[in-house]
């Protein structure tokens, strides 16, 4: 019977990318608790500053690979459906994977598509690349899923009108006179690109000039 030691190396990879999206998914569900008080944006209708669990998710997948990255997403994503205090946290949790997820798959397909390894995404180039494509992805999917139902769904919840919450989203919109859908789309689209910049710079910082992803990265 073969030892671990013997296995092929894309074996012990996968036994340690598995490991490390466990761990990784357990430490955002143990902070997801916390993060209702970090302060929101005065943007749209809750969303935090700064959201630490999809930063979370994100180093896992540079370190450890698409694997790591879902299944530290889909723990963390739960944990927050589980452990949050706030209401309706599951449509929460399925909107903040929904937001991550490009983060991941967009640079894993570029590495399937070119063999690039999590070092090579040190270049600014190539991370800038990914980046923007994966935030365009996020705009454009988090517009979808809030435009299709997840508004709708928030407002059904909370028992008010849909008028209501389209009302308290774009209140900070009132100076400028932009009203209305567009004031919907805009909102939600800030609101995106603001958390963005957490979700492409902190990840970066993290793991590349701290050079843990050249000495711990296994893809």
């Amino acid at each position: 019977m073969d030892t671990y030691e013997e296995k092929p190396k894309s074996y012990r990879n996968d036994i340690i990318a598995l490991a490390g999206g466990a761990v990784f998914g357990a430490l955002s569900m143990a902070i997801s608790p916390f993060t209702g008080s970090i302060p929101k944006m005065a943007v749209g209708f809750g969303m935090s500053i700064l959201d630490p669990i999809s930063i979370i998710w994100i180093v896992s997948f540079f370190i450890f690979g698409w694997k790591a990255g879902l299944l530290s997403s889909g723990l963390g994503a739960l944990g927050i459906a589980i452990l949050s205090p706030e209401i309706a946290a599951w449509l929460g949790a399925f909107m903040k994977f929904s937001a991550t997820i490009s983060y991941i798959l967009i640079p894993t397909l570029l590495a399937k598509l070119r063999n690039y390894k999590s070092t090579d995404f040190k270049g600014l180039k190539l991370y800038s690349a990914s980046s923007g494509l994966a935030t365009l992805v996020r705009v454009i999917l988090m517009l979808t899923l809030n435009l299709t139902f997840a508004m709708a769904l928030y407002a059904a919840i909370f028992g008010i009108p849909l008028d209501t919450v389209i009302a308290i989203m774009t209140a900070w919109l009132a100076p400028t006179g932009i009203t209305g859908w567009g004031a919907v789309i805009l909102t939600l689209a800030v609101m995106n690109l603001w958390q963005s910049i957490w979700d492409v710079s902190l990840p970066y910082i993290i793991v590349y000039p701290t050079k843990i992803g050249e000495n711990y990265a296994i893809w």
